[in-house]
């Protein structure tokens, strides 16, 4: 396969993924997903395996049950309507494919509190934030506006997001003496880190906002971010992120953006590392204003 085509089939699964994860309720069924993707049944099911090394009817199965535990832990809805919520024809029917994943039936699992996460070999998992639109508002939201254009200087990082510490590691070494003084440093995410099929070849840009008259270095190359709807965060903590992302991104996502890659990125305050005390500013596009409702008339530059 080339790599055209596989990072084709990643996008492609990502939206399938995403499917699954938007589905608040009962068993999501793979001919819909199919349909959806414009692929035969047989090729999806193989092509999901082959990339996560998981099954697709695996998937969906895990998807149901984390959903369920999630909800036997953070909810008082009874063990019935938790089963039939999640598409199983009967409490023991639930019960039986419970037990199973998790080694207790509900009523032991609810009293033990064990983590509702079941392994997952490429870190793909169900998401509360993207269906779940009744828990409390979380106070890392400002107003959304809309964001003017800007450039940025980048260099392309590729790997799984977890390892962006060592990308900026990486960066500094190549860059350091490049970096016009006063820079505002910018992460732009290329893929999804909740639907990417395929953890080490996410893709990220590293680098730095810039004039539309500035030139980029050698071996950095120079981007247009273009204006937009977004919603962003106030400047977070690096252990706040990754929750503030999923709170955003659940928030202001749905079944009208599904398969669109709507430009995300992260602002620092400062050269982001040491990564772990890196404060992060996050903005999540969104190309249909009528989702957030009033938006600032005034736009907004990143920098």
């Amino acid at each position: 396969m080339t790599p055209n085509a596989e990072r084709h089939y990643h996008q492609l699964l990502a939206g399938v993924i995403e499917d699954v994860l938007r589905c608040s309720s009962g068993p999501i069924r793979v001919p819909r997903l199919a349909l959806a993707a414009g692929l035969s049944r047989f090729h999806l099911v193989r092509l999901f395996s082959r990339m996560t090394g998981e099954t697709l009817e695996q998937f969906l199965r895990r998807m149901r049950l984390e959903r369920a535990a999630y909800m036997l832990l953070g909810s008082s809805h009874s063990i019935l309507e938790i089963s039939v919520d999640s598409g199983y024809q009967s409490p023991e029917a639930f019960s039986r494919a419970f037990r199973k994943a998790y080694g207790l039936i509900p009523t032991e699992y609810r009293k033990c509190r064990m983590t509702w996460k079941l392994p997952s070999s490429v870190g793909l998992h169900w998401n509360a934030d993207w269906v779940l639109d009744d828990g409390p508002t979380k106070n890392w939201e400002e107003a959304p506006v809309l964001v003017a254009t800007s450039h940025a200087c980048v260099w392309r990082f590729v790997g799984n997001y977890g390892w962006l510490e060592q990308g900026w590691l990486r960066f500094i070494e190549r860059f350091s003496e490049f970096t016009p003084p006063g820079s505002t440093f910018i992460t732009l995410y290329l893929d999804n880190m909740w639907t990417h099929p395929v953890r080490d070849t996410m893709r990220a840009d590293l680098g730095w906002v810039c004039s539309a008259d500035a030139e980029a270095p050698k071996g950095m190359r120079k981007i247009l971010l273009p204006a937009g709807c977004f919603v962003s965060t106030r400047f977070v903590e690096r252990k706040e992120r990754n929750d503030a992302w999923s709170y955003i991104s659940g928030r202001y996502g749905g079944p009208g953006n599904l398969r669109v890659q709507n430009l995300s990125y992260d602002l620092y305050d400062s050269l982001p590392v040491p990564f772990c005390a890196a404060k992060t500013k996050i903005f999540v596009g969104r190309w249909d204003p009528s989702q957030i409702g009033d938006i600032s008339r005034k736009s907004s530059n990143v920098n």
